[in-house]
């Protein structure tokens, strides 16, 4: 994980980018929409990987989605956010499993 945090920015993309394919992205709105369970997304300022107003978008597909409750947004932090703010998405789930 630290190698790949370090790497250097465009070959760390790239490497996500190789790892998920176009097709499997465009099917994340039909698996989202097919759950049944409650989720919460985490989103990030920063991340260019899944932009936030994508994840945003994402969790609309939600059969129970609620604007403004079923989405987090880290400031300052890219896609990595576990890594890179573990405090705040440790902060985000404990907030979400209590509610």
């Amino acid at each position: 994980m630290e190698d790949f945090v370090g790497a250097d920015k465009a070959a760390a993309e790239g490497a996500l980018l190789e790892s998920t394919t176009g097709e499997e992205v465009h099917q994340l709105p039909k698996l989202v929409g097919q759950l049944t369970q409650r989720v919460h997304f985490i989103t990030a300022t920063q991340d260019t990987v899944m932009l936030p107003r994508y994840v945003n978008y994402l969790a609309s597909f939600h059969p129970q989605f609620v604007a403004g409750e079923m989405v987090s947004e880290i400031p300052d932090c890219g896609h990595m956010a576990m890594v890179e703010q573990p405090k705040a998405v440790a902060d985000i789930i404990s907030r979400v499993l209590l509610d």
